[in-house]
C-alpha cells in the first residue's frame, strides 16, 4: 500500500530500494484510501490523492520493468515446468513453477 498516512518520500524511495534489491517475483499494489471506523481514516497526515498515483505509478512502473527482465531472461530455453492451474478465460493458457528462475 502506497501513501499510508505519514509515508513520507523517503521511506517510499526507500521501498523502490528494495524492490530494486530483491526483484520480487510478483506484487500486490494499491493506494490506500481511508476506511470508515479505521484509525488511520482519521490522522491529519494524509497523503495527497496526487503523491498517491503517483507513487502507484512509480511502483507499478518498476514492477513492469522486473517483470519484463524475468521474462527476457526465459527467452529460448526449455525447462521444466510443474503446471499447477489452466487459465479459465483463455483455456490454451496455463500457469506453473519451475526451479529456474
Amino acid at each position: 500500500i502506497v501513501g499510508f498516512p505519514g509515508e513520507t518520500e523517503e521511506q517510499f524511495q526507500e521501498t523502490l530500494s528494495l524492490m530494486r534489491e530483491v526483484k520480487f517475483d510478483s506484487v500486490n499494489t494499491a493506494a490506500y484510501s481511508p476506511r470508515p471506523n479505521t484509525p488511520a481514516a482519521d490522522w491529519t497526515n494524509q497523503c495527497s490523492e496526487e503523491d498517491k498515483q503517483s507513487r502507484l505509478r512509480r511502483i507499478n512502473d518498476l514492477n513492469a520493468e522486473h517483470a519484463s527482465e524475468r521474462r527476457a531472461r526465459m527467452m529460448g530455453r526449455t525447462v521444466e515446468v510443474l503446471v499447477e492451474e489452466r487459465n479459465v478465460k483463455v483455456p490454451t493458457q496455463v500457469m506453473g513453477r519451475t526451479t529456474h528462475g
